[in-house]
């Protein structure tokens, strides 16, 4: 998803395919393509006042039910990378955080895997002040803060505007202090309200973007409500809720007539209906548009903060809006107050936090006025900018915000304009694929990011991760055939417990993907092999216990440049490790015992490198031209069977002293190869642990190459040999 950072450099627009019939004035939809052109900007005394047509609560009211108790704020997660990384801040009320606390871990780990630095912050008590000076202790040391995510009920700034529309007074919440961190706002009259807006040590405009999830002030239970809709968020990122790329633009009588209103959505979607008044009409919209296949609703109607109303059709409540239910995904309300959530089941919140509808993020604003030039907020939406990311560059573009008197000016239109619920989402998002899932037989649909991160078997867990990414295997016993179609890394837990078992049938894990990690598993019962590798390079096969396959142990087919190092291959039918037309594979440290046919069998390739193996009760077959050891005096591989003597040392083992290498090379059948440098004894492989400085071991005779096994431990920086006669180390 690192790519959804990207602010693709092109510039869209729309061709215009009108085709208007003059029926009774009747109107209809139309469909638009993209194209350079600009269509319309607004100019705000052009446009009709969006007027309040119903109650709304004031700064005293909000303040009447609130106590402000000191400011705490405790770090409950975190994950940041690079400084450069984009961050996102989540905020969580104390109040709620043992209830949601999981959804909130497993929201923070989709955000990491998409491609952010977090921090998750649980916070009581304390003013808006306290949270923004949090945003600005990461954002003044140099960290990309991107965006912030407010969950629960959290203090919000209010604004005073004495020059509002028609020249009268007008406060209302103003998530803007959030997002602006280097303007500089004042409360001249110490009445808790900003009334002073100005550039300070920047400017006026967002730096970032803020979303609210918030079900504090609705009907119903807070804490279910938030996990409900958290786990939409989660849906949507893996891909469960479907997006249409379908677009309306619904427009009531007073901007009808405005071609931007009605047509600004095609910079972000091509394919939309554009619907406007005489056809718009409130039962049309409730019964037809919110419960349609549209993913993005655009609504401009006159409306208040419980409800919209129609020129046609009357009142649409907040709870008949709950209940119809709305079916888009996104929306943008150019509609009074809808979004101010300070007052009871706000209209913003009944679109979003609803328990039966897939809705997610709502774009409007907490007083008369909101979006104009809707291009600057389509445009990015468009060009896979996140939805609070589109909202920024949106708010941007309208800086500087004008004051003139008369109060047909900015922040009349713009200030209250705010994003209820998660302003990370993309309108057309990849679906979410985590970096790191766990497997565990014991997971179960209570298990915190059950089948999204977190499940009960393997298949699943490599169809979820993503490409590169971290298949982790606990121990227990799984009974599957597993296919490995992408370069992902497979680790069990210990190669003892993490049990794959095939059952008899088929292969149990088969790769056909470049770089893949198969290690630390045990691997059995298979019935062509236990782990086949076909037409795939630079995979690896290590520390791995593989046995009782009817075939073959490890089964390589028209594959290059892999390793198979450190594992235990036992007591399979065939061969331990079979390769058909392989070419320049290493096959190194594995101890291979007990299989029936041979312990290594290859069949054409060439180029091959096998060494440092022990085999046992096995021997190998080889009819290409491969290459058995690892020169002298590292040696090659230690054979069960071999008979030879170690009299002589060098490189032509004709000087006098043994060197732990036998005299006389090791014979592969199949063909002219040979082990030119077959081992005395078998090289194990022992780690070394950060801390450990002196290790004895003990050999027969010896007769131990120290090059050889310092190959072989790993993290050592040297081996050196005891001699007993002298007292010393050589």
């Amino acid at each position: 998803m690192n790519n959804k950072f990207r602010r693709n450099c092109f510039v869209v627009g729309i061709i215009f395919v009108l085709v208007v019939l003059c029926f009774a004035q009747s109107s209809i939809g139309i469909v638009v393509q993209k194209t350079t052109s600009k269509i319309y900007d607004n100019c705000p005394s052009d446009i009709a006042i969006l007027e309040w047509r119903g109650p709304h609560g004031s700064f005293e009211d909000y303040m009447a039910g609130k106590e402000i108790n000191a400011f705490s704020v405790k770090k409950v997660g975190s994950s940041i990378d690079r400084t450069d990384t984009p961050m996102i801040i989540i905020f969580v009320d104390s109040d709620i955080m043992v209830g949601i606390e999981d959804d909130i871990m497993i929201y923070n780990s989709t955000l990491v895997n998409i491609g952010y630095n977090t921090i998750v912050l649980e916070i009581s008590g304390g003013t808006v002040e306290d949270l923004k000076t949090q945003i600005l202790s990461y954002w003044n040391v140099g960290y990309n803060v991107t965006g912030s995510v407010l969950i629960g009920d959290l203090s919000v700034a209010w604004f005073h505007h004495e020059n509002d529309f028609n020249g009268n007074p007008a406060e209302f919440p103003c998530d803007l202090f959030l997002m602006d961190l280097d303007g500089e706002w004042l409360d001249t009259d110490s009445d808790g309200l900003y009334d002073t807006h100005m550039d300070g040590a920047g400017d006026t405009a967002p730096e970032i973007y803020v979303g609210r999830i918030d079900a504090s002030n609705l009907p119903g239970d807070e804490i279910n409500i938030l996990k409900i809709y958290l786990q939409k968020v989660h849906d949507f990122w893996m891909g469960n809720i479907p997006d249409t790329d379908y677009g309306l633009t619904y427009t009531d009588e007073d901007w009808a007539g405005s071609l931007g209103f009605r047509h600004d959505i095609g910079y972000a979607y091509e394919d939309y209906e554009a619907v406007w008044y005489p056809s718009v009409d409130r039962d049309d919209y409730m019964d037809h548009r919110l419960p349609g296949t549209y993913e993005f609703i655009q609504l401009a109607c006159h409306s208040w903060s419980s409800g919209h109303s129609f020129s046609s059709g009357g009142y649409a409540y907040s709870n008949e809006i709950r209940n119809a239910p709305p079916m888009a995904l996104f929306y943008n309300l150019f509609c009074c107050g809808t979004l101010r959530f300070t007052d009871y089941n706000c209209v913003g919140n009944a679109y979003i936090l609803n328990t039966n509808s897939p809705s997610l993020s709502v774009v409007g604003s907490t007083k008369s006025g909101s979006m104009l030039d809707f291009r600057y907020f389509y445009e990015p939406l468009g060009q896979n900018y996140s939805f609070g990311a589109a909202f920024q560059e949106w708010f941007e573009y309208e800086a500087p915000y004008s004051d003139t008197p008369g109060g047909y000016n900015d922040i009349s239109w713009f200030y209250g304009m705010t994003i209820l619920g998660d302003p990370t989402l993309f309108i057309s998002p990849i679906p979410f694929q985590p970096n790191t899932v766990h497997v565990d037989d014991d997971y179960n649909s209570s298990t915190p990011g059950w089948n999204a991160t977190h499940f009960d078997n393997i298949h699943d867990a490599i169809d979820a991760v993503a490409e590169s990414g971290t298949v982790y295997v606990y121990n227990g016993v799984y009974y599957e055939n597993v296919i490995i179609n992408k370069s992902i890394d497979l680790i069990g837990e210990n190669r003892n417990d993490a049990i794959i078992d095939g059952g008899g049938v088929g292969d149990v894990v088969y790769v056909s993907a470049d770089w893949v990690n198969i290690s630390n598993l045990n691997i059995a019962n298979g019935f062509t092999a236990n782990i086949i590798i076909t037409y795939a390079k630079n995979c690896s096969i290590t520390r791995n216990i593989i046995y009782n396959s009817w075939q073959h142990g490890i089964h390589f087919f028209h594959s290059d440049d892999n390793i198979v190092t450190g594992n235990t291959v036992k007591n399979n039918c065939k061969s331990g490790i079979y390769s058909f037309d392989g070419n320049n594979n290493i096959i190194t440290q594995n101890t291979i015992n007990y299989n029936t046919n041979y312990g290594i069998k290859l069949i054409g390739g060439n180029n091959n490198a096998i060494y440092h193996n022990c085999f046992n009760n096995n021997t190998a077959y080889d009819t290409g031209i491969n290459i058995w050891g690892n020169g002298y005096p590292s040696g090659g591989n230690y054979w069960g069977d071999y008979a030879g003597v170690d009299n002589y040392q060098g490189p032509n083992q004709d000087i006098p002293g043994d060197d732990g290498i036998g005299d006389t090379p090791y014979p592969i059948s199949g063909g002219s190869n040979q082990d030119n440098y077959p081992l005395m004894y078998p090289l194990e492989n022992i780690d070394f642990y950060v801390g450990w400085n002196l290790i004895t071991l003990p050999v027969d005779n010896d007769i131990v190459m120290a090059s050889s096994l310092a190959e072989n431990i790993t993290g050592c920086l040297s081996v050196n040999k005891w001699d007993a006669v002298n007292q010393t180390y050589k």
